[in-house]
């Protein structure tokens, strides 16, 4: 086993994939495509590319395979810290109701009105801070409500947000500040997960083994998807010898 041991630099971050994503990711990079991608759909800070510092919380994600990136120099990130002034969130409260430490901001906002940089990251840690992460129903409602946030974020020209001990990760809002470095395998070996050279031939098994038995249950993107990952599995076999 080649087992790998690593430490990340400063703007080093892991993504954890699915291997027939990871195929697509080492041709074209991160990109957000219109009819194949979900990246972080579901994710706690909603559509986005996730990142993250730990390769424990990485490995848990896809099936196996870990992108070492780095970020772009210049990106800025919004860090969630739980770190927040009482006076502001008492300000804000009183300028827009109670509503707006709860609900969606674009609802407790006036059209006309912005809040300020400052203002905006008090308020998201604000409410990171009050949200109990062990209450799923409070999770929920976390997520339904961070979508509001982005175009805020977007004005105060944020290209992502993050929280600094790895609970949550890091998440940017636009891929091609995002530059996957080199795929590897995650492996979990004596409680701990580590890195090992990826195989190849397994991906390309990995592949294979994830479209076995489950074509009738797709629909028609799904169909496309499926045949587009097959046209770069076919390139990825040539070049590595595999065929």
């Amino acid at each position: 086993m080649n087992q790998i041991s690593d430490k990340l630099a400063g703007n080093e971050y892991y993504h954890g994939t699915m291997g027939y994503k990871a195929l697509q990711i080492l041709y074209e990079g991160f990109r957000f495509k219109k009819d194949f991608s979900d990246y972080g759909s579901y994710g706690t800070l909603r559509h986005g590319l996730y990142l993250t510092k730990s390769l424990s919380v990485a490995g848990r994600f896809g099936s196996g395979y870990v992108f070492k990136c780095c970020l772009k120099k210049g990106i800025s990130i919004l860090w969630l810290n739980e770190k927040y002034d009482q006076k502001v969130i008492q300000y804000l409260k009183r300028e827009f109701s109670k509503n707006i430490l709860t609900g969606p901001i674009s609802k407790a906002i006036p059209m006309n009105k912005n809040l300020t940089k400052n203002e905006l990251i008090h308020l998201l840690n604000y409410r990171f801070n009050k949200t109990n992460w062990q209450k799923s129903k409070e999770v929920q409602k976390w997520r339904a409500n961070i979508s509001s946030f982005r175009q805020q974020l977007v004005l105060h020209k944020y290209d992502g947000v993050g929280e600094t001990e790895d609970m949550v990760g890091v998440m940017i809002f636009n891929p091609s500040y995002v530059k996957p470095v080199k795929l590897f395998n995650v492996i979990s070996r004596g409680g701990e997960h580590v890195l090992k050279t990826y195989n190849p031939r397994k991906l390309s098994t990995d592949i294979d083994r994830f479209y076995e038995g489950i074509i009738e249950d797709f629909d028609s993107k799904e169909i496309a998807k499926m045949n587009y990952v097959r046209s770069l599995q076919e390139r990825f076999k040539k070049e590595n010898g595999l065929i």
